[in-house]
C-alpha cells in the first residue's frame, strides 16, 4: 500500500516508521471510549495488519512538505484535491479508518459550505500529520495551508502547530521540557494566523480550546480526561488527543519508564478515545526525541 502511494518505504525518514508503529500497534484500541489496560501481546494480537489514515496522511504531509501552497478558499479547495489525490487508494479502500469528517471535506465542492466544514473541524487531524513536516523547510507560514486543506478551526489548527513545533525542537536535539516551550511558542503563532484567516474570510471562531493550556492542566492532575466532559463526543479533539500525548511523553521521563515504546502503545490504549491517533503522535514524537532507544524498542516489539 505504501508503494501504491508512491513512495518506496526504505527510503522514507524514520520519524514516517516512528508514526507508522504507533499506529499499528494501538490500531486494536477502544475508539469514542475510555480503553482499557491491557499487555503488549494482546496489543499486537488484536491490531490490524495495515496502517490507518494516521500513517497515511502523515506520508502524505511528507510527500507534500516542499509545497508553496495559498490560503484562499478557492486554491485551499483545489489543494485539497491533490492531497486527496495523494491518499486516494488507501482512502478508497479503507475509508471507514478515516475522520467521520473525511468524505464530506473530499467530495464538496460548494466553497462556502466547504469553509464551513473546515470551521467546524476540531478534532485531532492536523496534530496527527504535524510530525511529518517536522523537518520541512517551510516556515510555520508555510504551512499554513498544508493545515487549512482540511481545517480551519482554531482549536485544530493551534495542536497541528503544537506537535510540529515539540518535532522540531526534538530534532534539534532538545529535551522534553524545551520542546513544551518550543510547542506553546509554535502554537502562539499557528494560532494567529488560524485567527488572521477566519478574520480575512468572515468565518465564525468556534470550539476555540488551546491545546497546551490543556496540556498544562492534564499533566498537573495527571489524568487525561480531565479536560472533556464526554469522552464519547470529544474522543477525537484536538485539545484531548494533543494533551494525552504529551502527558504519554512525561510520564516516560518522570517515571523513568524502560520500555517507553510500549509504554505509548499501552497507554494510549488505557486513555481510549482515538487510540491508534495518540499512539501514533507520541511513537512519533518519542522516535525523534529519543531515536536510538525507541529504535531498539520497536526491533523487539515487532519481532
Amino acid at each position: 500500500m505504501i508503494r501504491k502511494q508512491g513512495e518506496n518505504p526504505n527510503s522514507l525518514p524514520r520519524n514516517l516508521y516512528f508514526t507508522f508503529c504507533g499506529d499499528l500497534l494501538a490500531s486494536g484500541g477502544a475508539h469514542y471510549e475510555k480503553g482499557h489496560r491491557t499487555s503488549l501481546d494482546e496489543a499486537i494480537r488484536l491490531a490490524n495488519r495495515h496502517y490507518s489514515d494516521d500513517f497515511s496522511e502523515s506520508l502524505a504531509m511528507w510527500q507534500l512538505r516542499n509545497s508553496l501552497w495559498k490560503n484562499d478558499l478557492k486554491s485551499l479547495m483545489a489543494q485539497r484535491n491533490v492531497f486527496l489525490d495523494v491518499i486516494r487508494t488507501h482512502f478508497s479502500a479503507h475509508s471507514q479508518q478515516y475522520s467521520p469528517w473525511a468524505t464530506a471535506l473530499f467530495a464538496e465542492n460548494c466553497i462556502d459550505k466547504y469553509a464551513e466544514l473546515l470551521v467546524n473541524h476540531s478534532s485531532c487531524g492536523l496534530a496527527m500529520r504535524a510530525t511529518a513536516l517536522g523537518s520541512s523547510s517551510l516556515t510555520l507560514e508555510q504551512v499554513m495551508p498544508l493545515f487549512l486543506i482540511t481545517h480551519a478551526n482554531v482549536q485544530a489548527v493551534s495542536g497541528g502547530y503544537y506537535i510540529l513545533g515539540m518535532a522540531r525542537a526534538f530534532l534539534e536535539g532538545n529535551a522534553l521540557s524545551f520542546a513544551m516551550i518550543a510547542a506553546e511558542a509554535a502554537e502562539k503563532r499557528g494560532r494567529s494566523l488560524s485567527l488572521d484567516f477566519l478574520e480575512s474570510h468572515n468565518l465564525p471562531n468556534l470550539r476555540d480550546i488551546r491545546p497546551s493550556s490543556s496540556v498544562r492542566y492534564v499533566c498537573e492532575k495527571r489524568d487525561p480526561y480531565c479536560v472533556i466532559k464526554d469522552i464519547n463526543q470529544d474522543g477525537i479533539e484536538t485539545h484531548f488527543a494533543v494533551s494525552a500525548v504529551i502527558l504519554i511523553l512525561n510520564e516516560i521521563e518522570w517515571f523513568d519508564v524502560k520500555n517507553g515504546a510500549a509504554h505509548v502503545v499501552l497507554r494510549a490504549m488505557e486513555i481510549g478515545g482515538d487510540p491508534d491517533t495518540i499512539a501514533s503522535i507520541a511513537m512519533g514524537l518519542y522516535g525523534l526525541w529519543q531515536k536510538d532507544r525507541a529504535e531498539a524498542e520497536l526491533s523487539k516489539i515487532l519481532l
